[in-house]
């Protein structure tokens, strides 16, 4: 397995068989776990501070903490769609919220959470490629 014990490799792990292809792909299913988790915990701190949820709650936030957690348990059982369909569905969220407040929001945050869940793309690939040259090998 790769040594992937250095701070930075946890935005782009080593991947050399398919022990380390799958903790790749973990790290990106804890990467699309971590959104709606953050999410919830906003809206939390909100309805405690004000006393119920703001009216400014779209609905799409929470459809779209949903569909990442469902996204999440299908990168953990390394499904290659729910992966770039993760990925994509960070992106265009960060898009939006770039176009509707005129900046993009956050950048380390953002960025961050955008290498891991890219780290979960190559760990899902490269498990599905080294499954099946060990089946092609026997």
């Amino acid at each position: 397995m790769a040594a992937n014990s250095g701070p930075l490799r946890l935005f782009r792990p080593q991947i050399d068989d398919s022990a380390s292809a799958k903790a790749a792909a973990r790290l990106g299913a804890t990467g699309a776990a971590i959104i709606p988790i953050v999410e919830g915990i906003t809206l939390a701190i909100d309805a405690i501070r004000f006393g119920s949820l703001p009216d400014s709650v779209p609905l799409g936030s929470c459809v779209d903490a949903l569909l990442l957690g469902f996204l999440a348990f299908g990168t953990w059982s390394l499904w290659r769609w729910t992966d770039v369909a993760a990925l994509a569905l960070f992106l265009l969220g960060q898009l939006v919220a770039a176009i509707l407040q005129g900046r993009m929001v956050g950048f380390v945050m953002p960025l961050a959470i955008g290498l891991i869940l890219l780290s979960g793309v190559r760990g899902t690939f490269a498990h599905a490629k080294y499954a099946r040259e060990q089946a092609a090998h026997g």
